[in-house]
């Protein structure tokens, strides 16, 4: 454990520095990021403006937060099948992944590196955006910020085991990594991160309902914007939890199976 935790501060301290020589790259997530986010808040307004009523969580009064909501939920599940999911295959194109498999260093520990700079870029999106919304918008939310945060750190969890899954696969074939992209479009679509599910044609809402990522999106929304407690959103949340630890587990024992190929006959 004690050598555990020395290779993982180490590598975290490397992950942070790389991060930091390349922290444009926040500036520009968190402009494409903004741009999504006013755009629909404009257009849900427009639409309001002209008569529109409304459609479930969707109101005139809550739209700010509801836009919000989803965009804020994206981003901990974006990441993992974005950057996160490719992770391996950078270390390929790098010509470091040699150099990643014969360390003595944990491997483990490299991930939850990787995964707690995920972490730290998307917290300083999340909370640019939340501030951006408290001073230009009518934003409020009336749930518990606890109950919100960690509805939010288990799908970040949940969608980080996934993430893990097929970057391991990705390293093994680097196609399985690229389908990630397309997978994530998909997702982002049928989720309801910025509209709600309910404008799809009736067979695609039963599709969309059953997603991890839009129970994920809806339990902040009804915190948010209804005001439930951990009791009423309990069935929710131990599914979410449940799948978490399914993803972690599939995860792992994937990344552990492509170490063992890679370690015995390269990659």
């Amino acid at each position: 454990m004690k050598k555990f935790l020395k290779d993982y501060f180490a590598l975290q301290i490397s992950e942070i520095k790389k991060f930091l020589r390349w922290k444009e790259r926040l500036l520009w997530d968190l402009i494409g990021t903004l741009t999504f986010f006013i755009a629909f808040v404009f257009v849900w307004e427009s639409a309001f403006a002209q008569g529109f009523k409304g459609m479930g969580n969707l109101t005139k009064e809550t739209f700010v937060t509801f836009i919000l909501s989803g965009t804020l939920i994206w981003q901990a599940i974006g990441i993992n099948l974005g950057p996160i999911s490719h992770v391996f295959v950078r270390e390929k194109y790098m010509r470091t992944s040699v150099y990643f498999f014969l360390s003595p260093g944990s491997r483990i520990a490299f991930l939850l590196a990787k995964a707690g700079v995920a972490l730290l870029q998307i917290l300083i999106t999340n909370m640019i955006l939340i501030l951006i919304a408290l001073y230009f918008f009518e934003f409020e939310f009336k749930g518990s910020l606890f109950l919100a945060l960690l509805v939010f750190i288990l799908t970040f969890l949940c969608f980080h085991g996934l993430g893990i899954c097929i970057a391991a696969l990705g390293a093994w074939r680097e196609g399985i990594a690229d389908f990630s992209w397309t997978f994530s479009s998909v997702l982002l679509i049928l989720s309801g991160v910025w509209y709600p599910v309910e404008i799809f044609p009736e067979p695609l809402q039963s599709i969309s309902k059953i997603l991890p990522t839009t129970k994920a999106i809806e339990m902040i929304r009804d915190i948010g914007i209804n005001g439930l407690g951990l009791m009423e959103i309990f069935s929710e949340l131990a599914f979410l939890g449940i799948l978490t630890c399914i993803f972690l587990s599939l995860g792992y024992f994937v990344f552990k199976a492509v170490e063992g190929r890679a370690m015995l006959i390269g990659i």
